[in-house]
């Protein structure tokens, strides 16, 4: 069996179990080990290592919370996402940040104030939006800028 396809298979089995250590291990591994996740990661490091400041920070489908490791210069952190076990995983990965907080929902009409966040991440998150839904969701995370 192809190794990328086992650590998939290795995922489901440990989200499947709530088994959070698990999950976040072949999680980590598979970001580590995947190209594509690799250059996505470098990427995001180098942008958000151009702004000074990210402010007010809201990681929309955030799973795990790996990203939000780059978010050194942001004053809080909101990681957000429909998933309540990656949510608990987030907690675990994240432990020990003060400044980093959850909200599990969908995002339809984000439970936010308008202008709250200085900086809005979204990582491979639309593509699971119904295209019918997608210019809402859209002009939602604008508002919440």
């Amino acid at each position: 069996m192809h190794y990328f396809k086992k650590l998939q298979n290795n995922l489901i089995e440990a989200k499947n179990r709530g088994d959070c250590a698990a999950y976040i291990k072949y999680r980590t591994m598979r970001t580590s080990l995947g190209l594509f996740d690799k250059y996505r990661f470098k990427l995001m490091q180098h942008i958000l290592g151009l702004r000074q400041n990210l402010g007010v920070v809201i990681d929309i489908g955030s799973n795990i919370g790996l990203m939000a490791t780059f978010y050194r210069t942001a004053s809080t952190i909101l990681l957000y996402d429909l998933d309540a076990f990656t949510i608990r995983c987030a907690k675990m990965v994240l432990s020990g940040r003060e400044n980093v907080s959850y909200i599990q929902a969908n995002l339809k009409n984000i439970p936010c104030r308008t202008n709250t966040f200085d900086t809005v991440i979204s990582l491979e998150t639309i593509e699971h939006i119904p295209p019918e839904e997608q210019k809402e969701v859209l002009n939602d995370l604008i508002r919440i800028t």
